[in-house]
């Protein structure tokens, strides 16, 4: 399974753990994180569309999406790993997506498979990143029964 995590920034931005992370995951799967020009628009609904425009533009019919918006359902570590789970049974590709600074349209939320939350808080857009790549790996070492995850 391939999976892709699109978010609105630069490349330059990856922090060293975010590297390590990278790392980890491609060794056993093909990983991909991808950055997306953000509009640019000062009005937050026209930057949400065009970004969404932009967005699902690169999204197939078969790709099984996760969007992280703060509405989201709240889902523990083994929930997570689930997700990998339902989109592996159902499709060829995960795409994980997070919105920029005015978040996802609604076209975006309608068109996932799954909208998930990591709290009510709210996050900079880097350390959200890294959390999503570390829950990421910690749902692939759940699901290969390592020890990494301690209940």
């Amino acid at each position: 399974m391939r999976i892709k995590f699109y978010f609105f920034g630069k490349k330059s931005e990856y922090l060293t753990l975010e590297k390590e992370y990278l790392k980890r995951l491609n060794f056993k799967h093909q990983f991909e994180l991808i950055p997306l020009s953000p509009s640019g628009n000062k009005d937050s609904i026209i930057a949400k569309k065009q970004e969404s425009e932009s967005l699902l533009s690169r999204i197939n019919t078969s790709d099984y999406l996760v969007a992280f918006d703060e509405r989201g359902a709240k889902l523990d570590s083994i929930e997570y790993a689930a997700v990998f789970d339902q989109a592996q049974d159902s499709s060829r590709d995960l795409v994980l997506v997070m919105g920029g600074a005015a978040g996802l349209d609604g076209s975006v939320l309608e068109r996932a498979n799954k909208v998930t939350s990591f709290g009510s808080m709210v996050w900079t857009k880097n350390l959200f990143r890294l959390m999503v790549l570390e829950q990421t790996y910690r749902a692939f070492e759940i699901k290969s029964g390592s020890g990494f995850h301690k209940i």
